[in-house]
């Protein structure tokens, strides 16, 4: 991409089992403002036939992204798996990120809920073949890698839920300003868990947007990059 000197840095983060073309719709509105960053995390979109990934791979992965590309202080969207992502980088290289904004990214994590999750991505594989988020996975993959995709996924979850990256102590380290944004209806993340999260980061704001699920496509695009600019401009 063309770096604009004047424009302000920001990368934008997918969550798990999407890609980075999961920003295609709404990089129109927020590109006149910023110079936008996107890749596939490990394990999704061109990645997607990777036979392992792990929080701390994703983590690295995010770290020699902004550092191949010579990107100082660069502020943060993290969409949902994004977002927990930022967080841990601020954790280990607060020196490399100024701002971060997430998305319906879930916190808390043990073995109960990753054994939930786990069920529900399984669930994923059985869907036929013109049902929309079969469509959109088979879009963001291909028809030969996205139960791939779905495997690595879980096998991330189960991580989560064995170990406890970020938990009470580790948010209070994060000095980095940080919005954390959630959906009204979001069903599966809670406002009781994001609450804890709010309240643990120094320098952190809670934002609901209302009337407003989980899926990235469900967010009011508009709205969105308002409150984006707002924190960041």
């Amino acid at each position: 991409m063309i770096l604009t000197f004047d424009k302000q840095n920001i990368i934008l983060l997918h969550g798990a089992l999407g890609s980075s073309k999961t920003f295609d719709a709404f990089l129109p509105l927020i590109s006149g403002q910023f110079n936008i960053h996107t890749f596939d995390f490990r394990g999704h979109g061109i990645y997607a036939s990777d036979n392992f990934i792990s929080s701390e791979i994703l983590c690295q992965q995010l770290i020699n992204f902004i550092e191949s590309n010579k990107l100082k202080s660069v502020s943060i969207f993290g969409y949902s798996m994004g977002g927990y992502i930022a967080l841990m980088t601020c954790v280990k290289r607060p020196d490399l990120i100024g701002k971060v904004i997430t998305l319906a990214t879930k916190f808390e994590w043990n073995t109960d809920i990753a054994s939930y999750e786990i069920r529900q991505l399984n669930l994923l594989l059985d869907l036929p073949e013109d049902h929309p988020l079969k469509k959109q996975m088979l879009f963001f993959h291909d028809k030969k890698n996205f139960s791939n995709c779905i495997g690595l996924v879980g096998n991330l979850m189960l991580e989560l839920g064995n170990k406890n990256y970020l938990n009470s102590y580790s948010y209070k380290q994060i000095s980095n300003k940080v919005i954390l944004l959630l959906g009204e209806l979001d069903k599966m993340v809670s406002l009781d868990e994001t609450k804890l999260i709010v309240n643990d980061i120094p320098n952190a704001e809670l934002i609901i947007l209302p009337n407003t699920k989980h899926p990235f496509e469900k967010v009011d695009a508009i709205y969105l990059t308002k409150l984006i600019e707002k924190f960041l401009l």
